[in-house]
């Protein structure tokens, strides 16, 4: 008995001794467990920053949005106030396809095409009571497809009369004006939105005609920047023939741009996904290489100072659905243009500033609206809350000035999980911005940055936006022991400022400044400053445009890419008003085939670009600006409407459109 017993003691010690150690076991587990965040739902991400390393310069206007002449809520007396929150540092006119029916000294639609201008949305008012008081520049897009009598295609004289009446007579400094808008779209290739009426319509025949214009234009201020239309490396048509479009402009007109503009809309319109719309910027440095490879093979050695600018992009190119009012398009807003930026793009260029609502796509969360707009702000028609509401992509925008508000380098930085994308802008030898976009639509993550080189972190501020607080909120963290936390709901963007100690980042390369905006010194030394009209002499009313918009073409847009990943560029032309010489040969060869050496890709033939949209003759949405607007006069310069064109008589304002990108 007395062995027995004691051979059930050893078994309870024993089973103690287990108990015990599970008990440890657990405790230890549970403690791990929160010291990482699992227990209360959160997970630890370290964002890993190398200052100096991969550094790529960016201006400060490198922010832009489109506006168009269709616009009824262009002239609102607040939009200046918005566009400067929202930190745009540039504004692309007259609008997408508009652009190529559109002209400037009628301020009327091509006869025989369709579309509408609003009569208050000029150039001359445009500058005086948009662009100028909003602090921004203007980039111009000039009718290429048709000329003023609609018989045949664009003029240059018509361009170049338009760079003399900005630049030479009202002193505007206008740098940048690029030919024609998504010119690929006129045929050629089998699809066609956009009006071209010239009787060639081959990349040849664009980039011939594209040589005369810049003639032209640089004839009369050789300091502005004139650029190409050319398609995003992996969407329609790139790679189609007989003659390609990218590798024949380029050979033929590319020695005497300044600049190429591009176009990017990153899915495909009824077919959207959040969870793909959050991963497309992964294929941005690809696509930037491409386009970067085929300047240094046909720009000859001009290519190095050729900007790269993206003058349109959004998740859709045209009807899109609910997705682009949720928060969701505000995150990818922001991955967006700091992608393309890292990349080495020069302007990233939102479609656009007013759309309209549509249906169609579809949304998975984070939008309670029955409609979509690719807007940043409510045009206030079918449906929409009060016009210029902000749509989650104004707050994101809004939200990005905190790292774009001033001349940055983006440098090298990972975060530690996938879900989380991560950029920083370092600022100065002691500022450093990251900006975070969580886009797991469940995950909370703790963030945590280590900064190379840095032994501490002596102040941050973290600014924020997403599913769970729609507003833009701005708080101070606290420090301790020079560290900095910050937990990410799902599906959320922070901008987090810090502060380091002096001496610890390295400087940044000198001096970064920004290009010089409308009231600097004018080309040929003209002086700048107030230009008034004449004595006695009364700003004419433009003429209307009584013709409704009814754009007939369908295009679907996007493309599937199988392009392999290419090393992100480390230098970036910025934008400015430097001169440059224009090369006067012109290759005779025009090549019909893929380059050696370029990579190939897997395309649907579905070009991005423009909608269907109908008019709806609505009074309640009559233009809401008129000659009598109280808006705060233009920055410096005045600028007085061209009246060279008898007015016609006034009729019924239509409605704004309300399809996408027109």
């Amino acid at each position: 008995m007395k062995v027995a017993r004691r051979a059930n003691a050893r078994r309870g010690a024993a089973r103690v001794a287990l108990v015990g150690g599970a008990v440890l076991v657990a405790l230890a587990i549970l403690v791990a467990s929160r010291a990482a965040g699992l227990f209360d739902g959160t997970a630890s991400v370290v964002i890993a920053v190398e200052p100096g390393q991969d550094g790529v310069s960016v201006p400060t206007m490198a922010t832009g949005v489109n506006v168009a002449v269709w616009d009824n809520h262009l002239r609102d007396p607040g939009v200046p106030d918005l566009l400067r929150q929202a930190g745009v540092g540039v504004v692309r006119y007259p609008g997408g396809a508009t652009a190529d029916v559109y002209h400037w000294r009628t301020n009327t639609i091509t006869p025989g095409q369709d579309g509408y201008v609003n009569p208050a949305n000029n150039v001359a008012e445009l500058l005086n009571h948009v662009v100028g008081p909003a602090g921004a520049r203007l980039l111009i897009t000039v009718n290429y497809g048709s000329n003023e009598s609609g018989g045949g295609g664009g003029d240059p004289a018509e361009a170049a009369a338009w760079v003399y009446y900005a630049n030479r007579l009202h002193h505007q400094d206008v740098r940048y004006w690029e030919i024609g808008n998504e010119v690929y779209g006129n045929g050629y290739y089998g699809r066609r939105w956009e009006t071209d009426l010239h009787s060639n319509h081959s990349p040849e025949a664009y980039a011939r005609n594209a040589l005369a214009y810049i003639k032209a234009m640089k004839a009369v201020d050789p300091t502005i920047k004139v650029g190409l239309d050319l398609v995003v490396p992996g969407d329609w048509p790139d790679g189609l023939g007989p003659q390609r479009w990218n590798e024949t402009v380029l050979a033929i007109a590319g020695h005497a741009a300044d600049f190429v503009s591009l176009h990017w809309y990153a899915q495909q319109t009824g077919a959207a996904s959040d969870a793909r719309l959050l991963s497309a910027v992964a294929g941005v440095p690809a696509m930037m290489a491409q386009v970067r490879s085929l300047l240094t093979r046909y720009a000859g050695p001009r290519a190095a100072e050729m900007s790269i600018l993206l003058t349109e992009t959004n998740s859709a190119g045209y009807n899109a659905g609910q997705q682009t009012t949720s928060v969701v398009n505000g995150l990818f807003l922001i991955q967006d243009y700091l992608a393309w930026l890292q990349a080495g793009a020069s302007l990233v260029a939102w479609w656009d500033l007013h759309n309209g609502p549509q249906t169609g796509g579809s949304v998975e969360r984070g939008s309670d609206r029955p409609f979509g707009d690719l807007g940043l702000l409510s045009s206030g028609t079918g449906g929409e809350p009060e016009a210029n509401t902000p749509f989650p992509a104004y707050t994101a925008l809004t939200l990005l000035r905190h790292a774009l508000g001033q001349p940055a380098v983006l440098t090298r930085c990972s975060a530690s999980v996938a879900a989380v994308t991560a950029y920083a802008l370092q600022q100065s030898d002691t500022r450093l911005s990251l900006v975070l976009v969580n886009t797991s639509p469940a995950q909370k993550y703790t963030v945590t940055p280590s900064v190379a080189g840095v032994s501490s972190i002596t102040g941050a501020t973290v600014s924020s936006f997403g599913v769970a607080s729609p507003h833009l909120t701005t708080q101070r963290l606290s420090v301790t022991e020079g560290k900095v936390s910050y937990a990410m709901p799902p599906y959320s963007a922070v901008v987090l400022e810090l502060i380091m100690p002096p001496g610890q980042m390295p400087l940044l390369p000198a001096p970064l400044t920004a290009p010089p905006g409308p009231t600097s010194a004018t080309p040929g030394g003209a002086p700048s400053g107030p230009v008034t009209t004449a004595t006695g002499t009364a700003q004419t009313s433009l003429p209307q445009q009584g013709s409704s918009p009814q754009p007939t073409a369908v295009a679907t847009q996007g493309a599937t890419r199988t392009s392999t990943a290419t090393p992100t560029p480390t230098t970036s032309p910025t934008l400015s008003a430097t001169p440059t010489s224009t090369a006067t040969t012109t290759p005779s060869t025009i090549p019909t085939a893929a380059p050696s050496g370029t990579p190939t890709t897997t395309l649907t033939a579905t070009p991005s670009g423009t909608p269907t949209s109908t008019a709806t003759s609505t009074s309640s949405s009559t233009a809401t600006a008129s000659s009598t607007s109280t808006a705060t006069p233009g920055v410096g310069t005045t600028v007085t409407p061209a009246t060279t064109a008898t007015p016609s008589p006034a009729v019924t304002t239509p409605a704004v459109p309300t399809g996408g990108h027109p």
